[in-house]
């Protein structure tokens, strides 16, 4: 789908107030990426780059509400963002679906369909899926199914990238693909194909102090210790 094609969805489903804040976000993305282009020219990311990590090296999820709504599409942030997580195993997503796939019980008898349809029922849309109807709500979880089945029977597309941040420490940090990265650690995956949305600015740093370097046994402990990351890689 061209941009212009993109647009124009956009603008039909969310209306054109929706469409403007998005290509605000993606002149926002750019100009970040532009800046750390010119700040860090020996260790600035490459933001098509596609890695491939153990779906376990992911344990927390970024929630939504902690990022601004200006906040650019891609790019370097400084902030607190990072601290803000929510441990993947302990949402309803995730308890969710284990007790779907893993334990075998009917949507039914599950959290996520309990908390859904309580949800409903006070009048409210489960935006993840933007059911409204219980019939609505049943019908993204038969997808749910068909999503489980197919990759334990095909394994996982790799051109269906799990959004991901890393935050300060290099912690990987899901931003978008809860579904599947559920479903990727329930059937015991080894790798994922991932792409990082955000890198918080001091882990940045700890990538300039890596592509500057000229020996990276060289390095402290607190920055060698990060030598096996793969973000990393490209300088070593």
């Amino acid at each position: 789908m061209s941009k212009f094609d993109t647009a124009v969805t956009i603008c039909k489903n969310d209306g054109v107030s929706h469409l403007m804040l998005q290509v605000f976000k993606y002149l926002r993305g750019y100009a970040n990426k532009k800046s750390i282009s010119f700040k860090y020219p020996r260790s600035a990311p490459d933001w098509s780059r596609v890695y491939h990590i153990p779906p376990n090296k992911i344990t927390e999820s970024l929630p939504q509400k902690h990022l601004s709504k200006i906040s650019p599409n891609q790019g370097v942030l400084k902030g607190n963002w990072d601290k803000n997580t929510s441990r993947l195993n302990k949402s309803q997503i995730y308890i969710g679906l284990i007790e779907r796939f893993g334990k075998e019980l009917p949507w039914e008898e599950t959290v996520y369909y309990k908390s859904g349809v309580r949800k409903m029922n006070n009048g409210k849309k489960i935006n993840r899926c933007n059911a409204s109807t219980v019939s609505e709500f049943k019908e993204y979880l038969h997808d749910l199914d068909r999503l489980f089945e197919d990759i334990k029977k095909n394994g996982y597309d790799q051109e269906s990238l799990i959004e991901v941040n890393i935050g300060r420490n290099g912690q990987w940090i899901l931003q978008h693909g809860n579904h599947r990265t559920a479903i990727a650690k329930i059937l015991e995956l080894e790798t994922i194909p991932v792409m990082v949305i955000y890198r918080h600015n001091k882990w940045q740093k700890v990538r300039q102090e890596f592509a500057t370097t000229e020996c990276v046994n060289e390095l402290p402990d607190n920055l060698s210790k990060y030598k096996t990351h793969p973000d990393l890689k490209t300088f070593i």
